[in-house]
């Protein structure tokens, strides 16, 4: 099987929206100043509906990609991005 080639202009791979969407979602929470963002900060940043943007948070919420605070009814960064980072210096070699 022949390997695909990375996008390198920033656009989607044909059949792929949803997945690009969600990565979008991640990174922009990400960049963001603490404590996070509101859905209605997301969704306005994004231009996603409200609805989308929602769908989209609560499963990176579920897989630990992202923590919801009640309190402040804010998406921050979780956990699972953690371990991704650990595991990808882990197989990295250093040396080189």
């Amino acid at each position: 099987m022949a390997k695909e080639k990375p996008v390198d202009d920033g656009s989607p791979i044909a059949g792929t929206q949803s997945l690009d969407r969600a990565l979008e979602v991640l990174v922009t929470i990400a960049a963001s100043p603490p404590p996070g963002l509101t859905l209605a900060a997301c969704s306005a940043l994004l231009q996603y509906s409200k609805a989308t943007t929602h769908r989209m948070l609560r499963t990176l919420v579920a897989r630990d990609f992202l923590t919801y605070d009640d309190d402040l009814m804010v998406y921050s960064l979780g956990v699972a991005n953690l371990r991704l980072g650990s595991e990808y210096l882990r197989r990295i070699d250093l040396r080189r």
